[in-house]
C-alpha cells in the first residue's frame, strides 16, 4: 500500500541522499524530496510543510542543533518530526530535545520504517481525537459555526443524520459547512429535511444533500 507522509531529507552527500531516497521508496513511501547541502535549508523552511524531515546531523556550515533551531521558528516545519543520523555519536542529552529518533554509525532502515510508521499512525490517530471534539461523526465533521446542527449520529453517501435542538419541517432546506474528516476545509452543502424522528434527548433529522458527502470507494 503507498504511504503517503511527506519526507524530507537533508544531507551533504549525494551518495547519502541517493541511498536514503531509494529505501524510503522502496518501503512505499510516495513524497519523498530532497536537499543537498545544509547550507540551503534554512532558505527552503518557509516553503517546506511536511511531515517528517530526515537530516545529517554533521554538515558542513550548518550543525544538527542549529538545523532544530530554525525548524522550530517556522510554523509549518516546526510541526514535522525531526529524525537524525549521523557517523559518529551524538550528545543525546542536547539532540532528543524535539528529536523523534537519532541513528549513529549508520542508518538502521528497518527501524526507520518502523519509526516512520508509527509517526504516521499517531498522526492519523492525534487527528482522529480533535474530530471528535466536536460536531461530528467518525466520517464527517461539521462547521462548528453551524448553529442548527448539535452532532453527527449517522452519515450515507447522500446525507448525514443530525440531533437539533431546533425545530425543523419536512422540507426544510437547510445548508451547511460539512467535511470529511481528513479534509482541511469546509464545503457548504444544501440538503432537504426528508427524516423527523423524535427521541428522548432532542429531534433526530435526516438531511439528504443534492450531491453525494463521501466520495464512493471504487472497486
Amino acid at each position: 500500500m503507498p504511504l503517503k507522509q511527506k519526507i524530507f531529507i537533508v544531507d551533504d552527500e549525494p551518495e547519502d541522499i541517493f541511498l536514503v531516497h531509494k529505501m524510503l521508496k522502496k518501503q512505499g513511501f510516495q513524497y519523498v524530496a530532497c536537499c543537498e547541502g545544509g547550507c540551503h535549508f534554512p532558505n527552503l523552511l518557509p516553503y517546506i510543510n511536511v511531515d517528517v524531515i530526515i537530516s545529517d546531523f554533521s554538515m558542513a556550515g550548518i550543525g544538527g542543533q542549529e538545523i532544530l533551531s530554525k525548524i522550530k521558528k517556522h510554523k509549518d516545519a516546526a510541526k514535522a518530526k525531526v529524525i537524525f543520523y549521523s557517523e559518529r555519536d551524538i550528545n543525546f542529552s542536547h539532540a532528543r530535545a524535539g528529536v523523534e529518533c537519532v541513528f549513529t554509525r549508520r542508518i538502521d532502515f528497518v527501524k526507520l520504517t518502523q519509526v516512520l510508521l508509527g509517526i504516521l499512525q499517531n498522526r492519523v490517530s492525534s487527528e482522529k481525537r480533535l474530530f471528535k471534539r466536536f460536531k461530528k461523526h467518525p466520517a464527517v465533521a461539521v462547521d462548528p459555526d453551524t448553529n442548527a446542527i448539535d452532532s453527527v449520529v449517522d452519515v450515507s453517501l447522500s446525507g448525514i443524520g443530525f440531533h437539533s435542538k431546533y425545530p425543523f419541517d419536512l422540507n426544510h432546506r437547510l445548508k451547511v459547512g460539512i467535511k470529511a474528516w481528513d479534509e482541511k476545509k469546509y464545503t457548504f452543502r444544501e440538503g432537504v429535511i426528508v427524516r423527523k424522528d423524535p427521541e428522548k434527548t432532542g429531534v433526530r433529522y435526516g438531511l439528504q444533500f443534492e450531491k453525494p458527502v463521501i466520495a464512493p470507494i471504487a472497486a
